[in-house]
């Protein structure tokens, strides 16, 4: 999946000269398994003429007389597709000649506590090698408001809170936020800066004027200016956190204003965390990497696959290089495995991976 992002968003770059390049994740559903997310990548670069949208997903089609001319990824496209469809769906095209092009596609994905446990590991790694992972905090339980028009901003962030003991309470906008403040009565509040209705500013402002100190606001944008930054602590917030928002920053901040401390589960033993020895990866002769990196060069990620296993097959010293290479194409990174195949030098042949 990775994979056919970077790949849709290399080829809108590469054919927009002028204007921007849009990409845009929506969570359109989700149960408690699963959600329905769809993706966009929308650019004002020189687009496709409709009679040549239907053979753009066609192998090395590069529609157009001219190069640059208008929009196509020959086999890399092709193989987006065919990723997507595999996932159960496939890449829809609306273009304008001249005026630019919006290719998405929606995936049905199971939802992960994987990343959630990553996030709450502590904030400086310095915590998180020492006392371990993050389980809980001390303490009476604390309410925390989360105020964004992106539904999908608020999700991210109550998923890490909400295991953690905290009470999560949501609002799309200043004025929603507002009408909830006497019944809920937040220990701390993080709050957007540009929404509809009543943005963050308008927000604040109230909060103060109606309750008082007492309530911590951290203000969270995308503008990272130093006058937005001023103008949130202006109106009366007491921190700011640029958008993405940084779990990590946010973890660290959070003992400092509701006055607690993290609770953990223990690290791992000594043992289990001490670095383990560089892996030595033996590449094959040149000759034998021909149609690897052939195939890497195309996006053939299923050819990838082939050699890899074929070269594991010659001889028992390339079986370090022969998986590195697997893992890779499983992750759908040929550029990952143009890099590694720069490593092979002229005379050992061999590269330490730690």
């Amino acid at each position: 999946m990775r994979q056919v992002l970077i790949n849709l968003l290399g080829n809108a770059i590469k054919f927009t000269h002028q204007g921007r390049v849009t990409f845009e994740i929506k969570l359109l559903n989700q149960s408690a398994n699963t959600a329905k997310l769809h993706f966009q990548i929308t650019d004002t670069g020189v687009g496709i003429a409709p009679e040549q949208i239907s053979r753009i997903f066609l192998p090395f089609e590069q529609v157009g007389g001219t190069y640059h001319q208008v929009e196509g990824t020959g086999l890399g496209l092709t193989i987006c597709n065919e990723i997507v469809c595999l996932m159960g769906s496939k890449i829809y095209v609306q273009s304008s000649l001249g005026q630019g092009s919006t290719f998405w596609f929606e995936l049905d994905l199971a939802i992960s506590d994987e990343w959630v446990n990553s996030a709450t590991t502590g904030a400086p790694s310095a915590w998180r090698s020492s006392q371990g992972q993050i389980i809980g905090y001390n303490g009476q339980t604390r309410k925390l408001m989360l105020v964004d028009d992106k539904e999908w901003n608020r999700l991210v962030v109550k998923a890490v809170l909400e295991p953690l003991g905290f009470v999560v309470a949501e609002a799309e906008n200043g004025a929603v936020a507002l009408a909830m403040l006497e019944s809920f009565q937040p220990d701390l509040i993080i709050t957007d800066i540009v929404m509809p209705v009543m943005n963050g500013y308008e927000f604040t402002a109230q909060v103060r004027q109606s309750y008082g100190q007492e309530v911590t606001i951290i203000a969270s944008s995308a503008s990272v200016s130093l006058s937005d930054q001023s103008q949130a602590l202006a109106v009366g917030c007491n921190d700011f956190i640029p958008k993405p928002l940084d779990l990590e920053q946010l973890l660290s901040k959070l003992p400092k204003y509701l006055h607690f401390q993290w609770l953990y589960q223990p690290a791992a033993t000594a043992d289990l965390m001490a670095p383990s020895e560089p892996e030595k990866i033996v590449f094959p002769p040149h000759d034998e990497l021909v149609k690897l990196q052939r195939a890497v060069m195309i996006g053939d990620i299923a050819i990838v696959e082939e050699e890899a296993l074929r070269l594991q097959g010659i001889a028992p010293e390339y079986g370090n290089f022969a998986q590195r290479v697997l893992e890779l194409a499983e992750e759908f990174d040929a550029e990952a495995i143009r890099k590694l195949l720069e490593n092979l030098d002229s005379s050992g042949q061999i590269f330490e991976k730690s």
